[in-house]
């Protein structure tokens, strides 16, 4: 039943039009950030050194996926409240739990339901605007030198990227036990992100504390992407975690709000 549960939430997930709505405006969104540099360039603007590198290859592959992890949490928070709220408002947790089904066994078949949708959301960006930063870096530099993409670090990114999602979807579940409500649950979620980030940016070499934050742990893992140029090491960065330390803390941030999920969950009355 548990697999069955999987492959239920995957057609669901998969039919909402919403979903698809936000992984088009992810890609544009992207694709704008490419091509406003480029453009801007051939109306006259000299770009510096590093805009250049941004949107040709090996570099515009980094920079994929740096617009997937961070615009692309909000695409998680949204499709997190929304498959667990409509949960509730539909009444389709009664029907499965009226068969017998324990709510930790639930809750797990839906959490992992969502992994291939992160994946997607981590991966599109990258595979939408290869063929156009390739297109770049044709008429940019004249040649594209395959030698210096590494692909195992590019699919390794892809990876860290949908890894980083995980503790805001465990976040934004924990929100739509706890309030039942779709518009409290992706606000708060979003809402969150949004303060992280900024404290983070604003503080987060400032206060060593900071470092333990998905945020600061998610940059952690996305400073390795820099690895998918063969010419680039990883930066040192005093405010950001070893990658090691990172993949556990954002795994425990995950496992702890989806503990406090299925405990809410336990003494919930559905009959409400």
């Amino acid at each position: 039943m548990f697999w069955g549960i999987v492959v239920n939430e995957h057609r669901k997930v998969f039919k909402r039009s919403l979903f698809w709505v936000a992984l088009i405006i992810l890609t544009g969104i992207s694709l704008i950030m490419f091509a406003g540099l480029y453009f801007s360039q051939q109306a006259g603007e000299t770009l510096i050194s590093g805009d250049i590198a941004a949107i040709t290859w090996p570099f515009s592959l980094v920079a994929a996926l740096q617009h997937a992890d961070q615009l692309g949490i909000f695409i998680v928070v949204l499709l997190t409240a929304t498959v667990a709220c409509q949960d509730y408002s539909l009444g389709t947790m009664r029907l499965w739990l009226s068969r017998g089904l324990k709510r930790p066994t639930l809750w797990t078949a839906k959490t992992t339901a969502l992994i291939l949708p992160f994946l997607l959301i981590a991966a599109l960006p990258i595979l939408a605007s290869s063929p156009v930063t390739a297109y770049f870096t044709l008429m940019l530099k004249g040649t594209i030198n395959y030698s210096e993409i590494n692909l195992i670090q590019v699919l390794l990114g892809v990876l860290r990227t949908a890894y980083s999602f995980l503790p805001y979807a465990s976040i934004t579940l924990f929100l739509a036990v706890a309030t039942r409500s779709l518009a409290a649950t992706f606000g708060g979620g979003a809402a969150f992100a949004l303060l992280e980030n900024l404290v983070c940016q604003l503080l987060g070499e400032k206060i060593e504390i900071l470092k333990f934050l998905p945020r600061q742990m998610a940059n952690s893992l996305a400073n390795s992407n820099w690895l998918i140029s063969n010419t680039s090491a990883i930066a040192e960065n005093s405010a950001l975690l070893a990658n090691g330390y990172a993949v556990v803390g954002l795994l425990l941030w995950a496992l702890l709000f989806f503990s406090l999920t299925l405990l809410i969950s336990r003494g919930q009355d559905l009959t409400e």
